[in-house]
C-alpha cells in the first residue's frame, strides 16, 4: 500500500492509501534497467568496460613495467571476478544466487589473480614474469572488488564463510560521471598525440600522466560521493515522519551527485524521500509504502527456494499481498527490494501464488517484475 506523504499531513490516519506519487517514484527509480534480462546483459557489458578501462589505466600508470604482457594481465584481472556472469544463462534465479559469489570473495582473490596470469600466458604464448605478474594481477582483481563495493548492488567479500553483502551505496552500477572520468583518460592522450603531430613533436607519450590523473579523479569522485551520502543519511535519520522516528535510514544515488533517494524505515512503513543537498529534504514529496502483515500466505511463500535465495540478497525488502490473477480466491505474494524499484514498478522481486487452502502454486525470482522463466 503506497500513499504520498503530503496526503498523510492532511490525514493522520496511516491505514489507507491509494496511489503512488510521481516524485518519490522518480527518486527511487535507481536501476530500472534491471527489469529485463536483456538490459541485465547490457549493464554487465558496460560494467566490464569500466573495469577494463581501470585495468588499462593501472597499466599505463606504471604497472606495465612489472612484466611483459602486463597490460593484458591487468585488464583481464580487473574483469575476471565476473566470470560468474555466465550464471545469466541459467535465468534470473541462478544469477541472483551465483553472481558476486565466490569469484568476488577475498579468500579467492589470490587464486583469481593467478588465473588471470595463467590465461594470459596460455593465450598469449609469450614469456612473462610470474611473480611480478601475479602481484599486478592482485591489484587488478582488488580494483574490481573495490568498484563493486561502491555501488548499491554490493559484493559478498566473506564467502564462503558468510553470505553478508557489503555495499557503500555511493554510486549506481553504471555511473555516467565515472564514465566521463574514464573517457578523459582515452581522449586526453589522443588529443595530445594529435596536437603533437600538428606541431611536429614526434615524442611518443605513454599516457602515464593522464592515467594517474584519471585514477586520482576516480578516487576523489567516490570519496566525495561517500561524504555526500553520509550527509543525506544524517538528514533522513534526523527527520520525524508523522511523529515517528526512523528505525534506520539509507540513501541511494541518482545521476546527479547532489540529488539522492532517501529511505527511512518506520515501524509500519517505509518512507521514500527525495533529498537535494542544495535545497534540503523534500518531505512533502515523499511517498510512504506500508508494510504488509506477516500472513500465512507470506510465510508459505517465504519458505520457497526463490524467496530464500532472494532474502539472502534483499536489503530494503517490502512484502506485498494482493488477489492473484492466476488463481481464484488465491493470493499473490511479492517481495520487492526497494533499492531497485517499488511495489508498483518492481525491479528485483520474488513472486509467489498461494491458493485459498494455503498451498504454494508457484514461486519465482525476476529481475523485471514479471515472470522471466
Amino acid at each position: 500500500m503506497v500513499v504520498p506523504f503530503e496526503a498523510l499531513t492532511r490525514d493522520s490516519d496511516w491505514t489507507e492509501g491509494r496511489s503512488l506519487g510521481e516524485a518519490a517514484r522518480r527518486a527511487i527509480n535507481l536501476n530500472y534497467y534491471s527489469r529485463h534480462l536483456v538490459s541485465a546483459l547490457r549493464f554487465v557489458c558496460l560494467d566490464n568496460l569500466t573495469h577494463s578501462l581501470v585495468g588499462l589505466f593501472l597499466a599505463r600508470a606504471g604497472f606495465k613495467k612489472a612484466t611483459p604482457q602486463a597490460t593484458a594481465i591487468l585488464v583481464l584481472a580487473a574483469n575476471i571476478p565476473d566470470l560468474d556472469a555466465v550464471s545469466l544463462l541459467g535465468g534470473a534465479e541462478t544469477y541472483i544466487r551465483w553472481h558476486r559469489h565466490l569469484t568476488h570473495s577475498l579468500i579467492l582473490l589470490p587464486l583469481m589473480a593467478l588465473l588471470a596470469v595463467a590465461l594470459v600466458r596460455l593465450l598469449g604464448r609469450k614469456p612473462l614474469k610470474w611473480l611480478p605478474g601475479w602481484g599486478i594481477a592482485l591489484v587488478g582483481v582488488s580494483s574490481h572488488l573495490l568498484l563493486d563495493l561502491t555501488n548499491i548492488y554490493g559484493v559478498r567479500l566473506l564467502m564462503p564463510f558468510s553470505g553478508r553483502w557489503f555495499h557503500w551505496d555511493i554510486t549506481s552500477i553504471i555511473d555516467g560521471w565515472i564514465g566521463a572520468i574514464l573517457a578523459l583518460g582515452i581522449i586526453g592522450p589522443a588529443l595530445g598525440r594529435l596536437v603533437g603531430n600538428e606541431i611536429g613533436d614526434r615524442k611518443k607519450s605513454t599516457g602515464a600522466g593522464w592515467a594517474i590523473s584519471v585514477l586520482v579523479l576516480l578516487v576523489g569522485y567516490d570519496s566525495m560521493r561517500g561524504i555526500l551520502r553520509n550527509q543525506v543519511v544524517s538528514q533522513v535519520e534526523a527527520q520525524h515522519y508523522q511523529g515517528l522516528t526512523p528505525r534506520r535510514a539509507g540513501a541511494f544515488p541518482t545521476g546527479n551527485p547532489v540529488v539522492w533517494a532517501g529511505m527511512a524505515e518506520l515501524s509500519n512503513a517505509y518512507v521514500m524521500v527525495p533529498v537535494n543537498l542544495l535545497t534540503g529534504l523534500h518531505v512533502n514529496d515523499a511517498d510512504v509504502i506500508f508494510k504488509s502483515e506477516q500472513t500465512a500466505e507470506v510465510n508459505t511463500a517465504m519458505r520457497s527456494e526463490p524467496f530464500q535465495r532472494f532474502l539472502e540478497f534483499v536489503q530494503w525488502g517490502i512484502w506485498v499481498t494482493d488477489p492473484s490473477p492466476d488463481s481464484e480466491f488465491g493470493t499473490r505474494v511479492t517481495l520487492v527490494d526497494l533499492r531497485f524499484g517499488t511495489p508498483r514498478t518492481p525491479g528485483f522481486a520474488s513472486v509467489a501464488t498461494v491458493d485459498r487452502y494455503g498451498k504454494l502454486l508457484n514461486s519465482y525470482f525476476t529481475m523485471s517484475g514479471t515472470n522471466s522463466r
